[in-house]
This record gives C-alpha cells, structure tokens and sequence, in this order.
C-alpha cells in the first residue's frame, strides 16, 4: 500500500511529534503525508532522489527565447497527489 511507511514514521516523529501514525484519522494523516518532504527529512531526501533519477526522461519545454526548462523548473501548480514522485505513497479514492 505505502511504500515508503517507515520514512513517514520517521518524519512524523520528528517534525509532528506523532509516534503512532497508525492511530490518526486518515484525513490527517495524507494532509501532513504530502507536507513532509517540505522538511528536511527522510521523505525529502527519498523526493529528491527520485526526481534526480527521473530527472533526465523528464519532457522539456520550449519557452520564447532559446533557453530551455525542465519539466520541473516551472513552479508546482498541481496537487500533490497528482506529482508523480508520491505515486507510491499516496493512493487516491475512487
């Protein structure tokens, strides 16, 4: 289901002070889920790897002059649960 659990874990701990993220509401929990990797923690390292890893099959951009921007050079406008870096960690409810 997540596959990065024990980093949350870890992450919750430290930044929320929450040791049992088990016992939290669901609700609460994606809502303090997809903020986590805004900390220097586990899940921002795991955030950063993987969009190093995926950084060079990332589709670029043409802009007006001759520079060219990477998929993720432009600001984050999305939800986060739509980011492909939490693909395996947040599922989404039909």
């Amino acid at each position: 289901m997540i596959n990065y659990i024990d980093d949350l874990k870890a992450d919750f701990c430290v930044f929320y002070r929450i040791d049992d993220i088990m016992a939290m509401p669901a609700e609460e929990f994606c809502r303090k889920a997809v903020r986590a990797s805004a900390y220097s923690g586990v899940m921002a390292a795991r955030v950063y790897e993987e969009r190093e890893r995926t950084k060079s099959t990332r589709p670029t951009v043409s802009t007006s002059s001759s520079a060219r921007l990477s998929y993720r050079d432009e600001p984050v406008r999305e939800a986060p649960l739509n980011d492909p870096v939490w693909a395996g960690v947040i599922e989404k409810g039909s």
